[in-house]
């Protein structure tokens, strides 16, 4: 007997899996066929169920109404509400297509079908049962159909990738060409290298039939591409190397030192992970001339002697550098070195009994004084290149910008004869290879797409202090145009599965990839609500022509498949919940990317707020902080509390009885050092205010970060901010504590809250005594 893909349910229901056998057996002669049987098929199984839960009412009900039914009882999971809409609206269409069906649409009817039956063998079968592995309907022999045809069919109907699939799945090797030993994730092709149509070069390997993602690949955190070394530099790092502000200022240090006589010891000093590594590698890879002047030692990656400390190895590579030889030596190095290790060698012992010039020099910088912005320093036996002060942002009048993180994507996305990514997609598209990574591609050459992009990254490391390298940043491009359920994907899917593996839906909902994601997914639009949004929300919720929603709120030149996909969907009420969940997060994404009326509805204003604050601190411009000093000045009587205005209570009891003191507070302003640059590319990521007492002889200092910034902001709203809040905000609480010292105690006021009663108590110092009187 000839086995089925649906065999498994033969226990629960015959009629099912018969009706299984009678798809597979017309499904490459008649995918209509297969559409209209699909839809049968799905609507036994749903009547069966209904009868299972004691609810066999609903199986007089149309199947949208039954499936409805079964969704709002919390009977079916998002995965199988979700399905069963893709197979009721692709029936739907088969039945008004009048005998028309491609075998692509039949194929995700197959798939669908399939994904149902196994839920249901789950919930309602045997305990030993075990998920069988999806294959798509075989092609036999036996059926009396020419292996030809066959392939014929399969060409002339699918996209190239999924022909290709299909073919290696059913139909004999004799009759394809393909390697003898094929490995599991990459398909390599004989030549090095092959000539598209346009004439672009492009590496001749593949992976699951594409092109582009082979090369996409290369970008994962995973990959070999993504080791970094100081001592290689591959031709794939070559083309995404982006020139920053301090590889300019490494060059010149470099230069300088070159052409004079003695030593020389450059620091290159930054944290992990800021590129230090590979920095040095494009160094030795674009100006092998220049290089081959210095020792270069990268204290990361480097030791002489594993029974050597970090610091036994650096006072060995800088003894050229000693005190006593400093003067002597010719030698010229330039030492990449994490801060950390070496704040840690200035407090050694190395240091005090032979580096006392170098330390001097490190002093001389102020590199670890926070107050002050690391700026390139140098004298005649060092200098220090830091990135300690450097972002991945620049900071303008008009908001935060990124240079680097534009050209990056750009690096990815640029249709340009030496991009290799573009390339494999020209190859691709030529091939006509589909799947959700080719529209992802598209879309990200879209330039609002990437702008939108650069500044949730900003956002990212300015909210959250997110350590944004290079290495997570191109893994982050990965991660959101190929989905983590890729393999699922090649196959033919619904336009509902497709959906949510678009970059709007892939940024915001794949936290558990990777910790960046998981900060995306604490931006997402979907959290914000305004009058527009909410009227697009209720045009959708009321629409029978979903794809004109979509089309009204959006430009869909950039993804032209959704205005034809959206169509077959039919009503939005006719839906599930599941189905309507993603399509109302989709369009709230999608508006947040491309809408084309609506963007100023998704700006946060705390956000552009305090990033205008950091521009104007890091210029050192006293009068574009006034907001920023009355907020802070109201949210200290705001977060400590008073009687009555410019007095705050003491301490923080909870009793009924309070003590108050005056707080007349100044600004204080003379610590802004003023810069007359207006794009900031090395700069303070925190703002510096400060308040002085009435004499003007003492004053007190508050860093401000973007969290305790945001909290202020909400106090200031009526927020009450609890223990945890005021636990995380300590500085901000010290801050107040020390302001209260410049306040004045000579006045007190005792607050009753019980009895709503107010006591003045007030020294007089011309007679030395107090008086205490009710207010």
């Amino acid at each position: 007997m000839n086995t089925s893909t649906f065999d498994f349910l033969q226990e629960l229901n015959p009629e099912l899996v018969q009706l299984g056998r009678d798809i597979e057996k017309i499904f490459y002669e008649d995918p209509h066929g297969v559409l209209i049987k699909g839809r049968l098929f799905a609507e036994q199984l749903t009547k069966q169920v209904a009868s299972l839960e004691g609810m066999e009412e609903l199986n007089y009900l149309r199947q949208v109404e039954r499936v409805e039914m079964l969704d709002r009882e919390g009977l079916l999971t998002k995965e199988v509400s979700k399905a069963l809409d893709a197979i009721r609206t692709i029936g739907n269409r088969a039945a008004h297509q009048n005998g028309k069906a491609d075998l692509e649409e039949a194929l995700k009817i197959h798939k669908h079908l399939f994904k149902v039956s196994v839920w249901f063998m789950e919930v309602y079968g045997s305990h030993n049962f075990s998920e069988p592995i999806y294959r798509h309907p075989p092609i036999k022999k036996s059926e009396g159909i020419d292996q030809n045809k066959i392939t014929a069919l399969i060409q002339s109907t699918l996209s190239k990738q999924l022909a290709e699939l299909l073919k290696q799945q059913y139909v004999p090797s004799n009759d394809i060409n393909h390697s003898e030993n094929p490995s599991k994730e990459e398909e390599l092709l004989q030549e090095n290298s092959i000539e598209n149509s346009s004439g672009i070069i492009l590496e001749n390997k593949k992976l699951h039939g594409s092109y582009l993602l082979y090369q996409l690949s290369k970008l994962k955190e995973s990959s070999q591409e993504a080791i970094e070394n100081s001592n290689s530099f591959s031709e794939f790092k070559k083309y995404l190397h982006v020139k920053r502000p301090i590889q300019i200022d490494l060059e010149n240090a470099m230069e300088e030192a070159a052409k004079q006589d003695g030593s020389k010891l450059i620091f290159l000093c930054g944290s992990v992970g800021d590129g230090k590594s590979h920095l040095l590698a494009y160094m030795k890879h674009s100006k092998p001339e220049l290089m081959s002047k210095f020792k270069i030692h990268n204290d990361a990656t480097e030791s002489f002697d594993p029974q050597k400390s970090s610091l036994d190895t650096l006072a060995e590579i800088l003894k050229p550098f000693s005190d006593d030889n400093i003067k002597l030596s010719n030698e010229k190095l330039v030492l990449a070195i994490n801060l950390g290790v070496l704040h840690n060698f200035l407090e050694s012992k190395y240091v005090m009994e032979n580096f006392n010039m170098l330390a001097k020099f490190i002093e001389e910088t102020k590199l670890f004084e926070s107050e002050y912005i690391s700026e390139n320093y140098s004298d005649q036996h060092f200098s220090l290149i830091s990135f300690s002060d450097y972002h991945p942002f620049e900071l303008t009048k008009e908001g935060p910008k990124s240079d680097y993180f534009t050209k990056l994507i750009e690096k990815i996305v640029q249709p340009t004869a030496d991009n290799p990514f573009y390339a494999a997609y020209l190859q691709d598209k030529e091939e006509k290879v589909e799947g959700p990574f080719m529209i992802n591609y598209r879309l990200l050459q879209n330039k609002e797409v990437q702008e939108k992009l650069v500044q949730l990254l900003i956002r990212a490391v300015v909210q959250y202090k997110y350590i944004l390298s290079t290495r997570s940043l191109l893994n982050f491009i990965y991660d959101i145009i190929v989905p983590a359920n890729l393999e699922d994907l090649l196959t033919s899917t619904s336009v509902i599965e497709e959906l949510e593996v678009l970059i709007p839906n892939l940024l915001f909902e794949s936290k558990d990839r990777s910790p960046l994601l998981k900060i995306m997914a604490q931006l997402d639009p979907i959290h914000v609500r305004s009058d527009s949004i909410d009227q697009a929300l209720i045009e959708l919720n009321n629409s029978t022509n979903i794809s004109m929603v979509f089309k009204r709120h959006l430009d869909l030149e950039q993804v032209e498949y959704l205005e034809n996909a959206l169509v077959d969907l039919g009503p939005f009420y006719e839906l599930t919940t599941a189905t309507r969940q993603l399509l109302t997060a989709t369009l709230i994404r999608f508006t947040f990317f491309l809408s084309k009326d609506m963007s100023s509805a998704f700006e946060n204003e705390t956000y552009t707020s305090f990033m205008s604050y950091l521009y104007a601190y890091n210029v050192g411009v006293p009068n574009q902080l006034r907001g920023i000093y009355e907020d802070i000045e109201n949210a200290i009587f705001a977060w400590q509390g008073g009687p009555k205005p410019n007095y705050i209570y003491v301490d923080n009891s909870v009793g009924s009885m309070k003590i108050a003191q005056s707080l007349n507070l100044r600004k204080y302003s003379k610590h802004l050092i003023k810069r007359d640059d207006e794009i900031l590319n090395r700069f303070k990521n925190t703002i510096i205010i400060g308040f002085q007492n009435q004499s003007q002889t003492e004053h007190v200092l508050l860093e401000i970060d973007y969290p305790l910034y945001e909290t202020i902001i909400k106090v200031l709203k009526g927020y009450r901010p609890n223990k945890k809040d005021k636990e995380d905000a300590i500085q901000f609480t010290e801050f107040i504590d020390r302001l209260k010292q410049l306040g004045n105690k000579g006045e007190l006021f005792i607050s009753d809250k019980r009895n709503n009663l107010l006591f003045k108590l007030e020294y007089d110092p011309d007679f030395e005594e107090f008086s205490f009187k009710r207010e």
